[in-house]
């Protein structure tokens, strides 16, 4: 059964680049945008989805992040069941950081869990396929380009780039008494390959007056 899953995740959300000359240091960013992920598995579905983050910095060029997201996953294996569920997750990272003019990269890992919520039409956990939760994680990269100030604090695009490797729980076929057929494949668990994210970000606590 082929499924398209809307995952919300992390990708290495968040930029705001201060102007050079003003000799700022920058503490914590936030970011929000649009993700998608590429599945390894030959011929698997993209996967859109959306993400909130926030990013705090430390001396060293270190920097450590947080994310947070939701996002509806739809069977498009079989149109008949319509079957949906709402995915939450929590993830974090951690890694280095520098930059240079108008221009910032960042290199690091992240990892996330994920959580499948069988809302809104109570129809996704009686397939056997369908993943219950899990976690996931992996290397990450994102360069981001300052675009401005907004109220004196400096705003950036980011696209960042990770590639996620899924530890994922299907539901105990026994308990709902449901079999997959033979030869049914295993979409809803396949999460693992290829996330991008484009991002809109900026400083909330820059070190200086605004």
């Amino acid at each position: 059964m082929r499924t398209l899953v809307v995952v919300a995740v992390m990708g290495a959300a968040s930029l705001a680049h201060a102007d050079p000359g003003l000799s700022t240091s920058r503490t914590v960013d936030a970011a929000s945008g649009l993700t998608l992920a590429s599945p390894a598995s030959e011929g698997g579905e993209l996967r859109p989805g959306v993400a909130l983050a926030v990013r705090a910095y430390a001396p060293g060029h270190m920097y450590v992040a947080a994310v947070l997201g939701a996002a509806v996953a739809a069977d498009t294996g079989n149109p008949e069941n319509g079957a949906t569920a709402t995915l939450f997750s929590l993830g974090g990272g951690a890694g280095l950081w520098g930059e240079t003019s108008g221009w910032t990269g960042y290199a690091g890992a992240r990892a996330e869990w994920v959580k499948s919520v069988d809302w809104p039409d109570g129809s996704a956990s009686r397939d056997a396929d369908w993943f219950t939760s899990g976690v996931g994680g992996g290397p990450s990269l994102a360069i981001a380009r300052r675009i401005g100030f907004a109220w004196g604090h400096p705003m950036a695009i980011e696209l960042s780039a990770s590639y996620m490797v899924y530890a994922l729980r299907r539901p105990d076929v026994y308990v709902i008494q449901i079999v997959p057929p033979p030869g049914s494949d295993t979409g809803p668990a396949e999460l693992d390959g290829l996330q991008v994210g484009l991002f809109v970000a900026g400083t909330l606590f820059p070190d200086r007056p605004v």
